[in-house]
């Protein structure tokens, strides 16, 4: 499904969740169907009946029930199906936390999208409940917001979101880890590589940077700044680029070959999302020379070149040998030779 379908669905589970967690006493489909378009959101019988599925999937049971209804008027009956939660209390999103993380939870998980649902049979497997003494059958490398980034996490989400100047310190990474201090009109929040950062204009010197959330030591609202809004979006900015370091320097044609070790996963798991497999033949045409590597893949990417690039390069060893452009080619040998001095 596209971002567009997968919020809308978003939209029409919340919608319908409302509804049904404060109907006890049910609720008939043509009353879903008019709470559903009366909220602005496209819907039509096939979909209800389609996230009512998904919701009784997730474990909310719904139960329907058939009751004969008279029309007095045409003193005819009729049957109509009432359509409830199972367990009065049940509601998807109602939590006990306060306004401000529920307007997060919200834009996290409109965010994130509700892709690959269309079987949720899983999630009932996976028992994902809260405040569980259950041995855990799933888990993340690490938590989205780690305790180092949490102090500062909502009130940086929150300036963004009300376009608010802030001022932060940031200790530098290297001795005597002396803190600096930006004024910066915060635009962007991003996850890489199990670390947070902040994209925003920095104020004193006139330019976009980035800062890492965990090493932000303190962080006050300013007054009397005028915010500056991003002149172009930052997912634009980043696609160029893999990772999080943007320089300002040319998108390169990148040729790369990999060996039958490392192929595969290369090929499934994108060192930049422009990634494409190329024949041999095109590898020499591209190359400009004859190519004599011994099986593998070989593949090209365009993108800007930064550290985050060279290092993804230089972990796969000798399995992966970039080809082309030849400055690529010198800094990354220029730094296994480096490398290879420190093992002297």
């Amino acid at each position: 499904m596209s971002n567009e379908l997968d919020n809308n669905r978003f939209k029409r589970l919340k919608a319908l969740d409302e509804a049904l967690s404060s109907s006890p006493a049910g609720i008939t489909m043509a009353e879903l169907m008019d709470k559903v378009l009366a909220s602005g959101i496209e819907a039509n019988r096939f979909s209800i009946d389609r996230d009512l599925d998904l919701l009784d999937e997730m474990g909310f049971e719904i139960e329907k029930e058939k009751r004969v209804i008279k029309d007095i008027k045409n003193q005819q009956s009729r049957n109509v199906y009432f359509i409830t939660y199972r367990h009065p209390g049940n509601s998807l999103f109602k939590v006990d936390i306060s306004n401000e993380e529920k307007d997060f939870l919200s834009e996290a998980l409109a965010m994130l999208g509700l892709k690959g649902i269309d079987s949720m049979k899983f999630f009932r497997k996976l028992n994902l409940k809260a405040k569980t003494n259950k041995n855990k059958i799933i888990s993340f490398t690490k938590n989205p917001v780690e305790s180092k980034v949490s102090r500062w996490f909502q009130s940086i989400y929150d300036s963004i979101r009300f376009k608010e100047v802030i001022r932060i310190g940031v200790r530098d990474r290297m001795p005597p880890y002396k803190v600096i201090y930006h004024t910066v009109h915060p635009w962007y929040l991003r996850e890489y590589n199990r670390r947070w950062y902040l994209f925003g204009h920095d104020e004193e010197d006139g330019c976009v940077r980035r800062y890492t959330l965990d090493r932000i030591t303190k962080l006050q609202e300013t007054a009397g700044i005028k915010y500056r809004a991003a002149d172009e979006k930052m997912d634009d900015i980043l696609q160029d680029v893999v990772g999080v370091s943007v320089e300002d320097t040319e998108i390169l044609d990148i040729l790369f070959w990999v060996s039958d070790v490392s192929a595969d996963y290369v090929a499934k798991k994108y060192i930049h999302h422009s990634q494409k497999e190329v024949s041999s033949d095109e590898a020499e045409n591209i190359a400009g020379h004859t190519l004599d590597y011994e099986g593998g893949k070989y593949f090209t990417i365009q993108c800007k070149e930064n550290y985050e690039l060279r290092r993804e390069m230089l972990s796969f060893g000798p399995a992966l040998v970039v080809l082309t452009p030849e400055h690529l080619r010198d800094t990354l040998r220029s730094q296994l030779k480096g490398m290879l001095r420190m093992y002297e």
